[in-house]
């Protein structure tokens, strides 16, 4: 679907905690509405607490992947 756009952030442990993935998916997120996308969409693995928190606090909302349980599906309309 060209309205629907997927995401994915990478952040080395070393720089964990230190605001880099807020400004990464805050920007990915902007840079989607300028586009007119009207959704995004990231796959994170369950073990992944402070990305799934991350996304969470953005707006996301947050889900099984029926597939795979082991996955998140986070979901953001924009």
């Amino acid at each position: 679907d060209a309205a629907i756009c997927e995401f994915a952030i990478t952040i080395a442990a070393d720089y964990g905690g230190a605001g880099l993935g807020r400004t990464l998916l805050t920007a990915l997120v902007g840079a989607a509405k300028q586009r007119g996308l009207k959704e995004m969409e990231g796959f994170v693995l369950a073990a992944n607490k402070p990305m799934l928190g991350l996304a969470a606090r953005v707006g996301f909302s947050v889900a099984i992947d029926p597939e795979d349980r082991s996955i998140r599906l986070c979901r953001l309309h924009l």
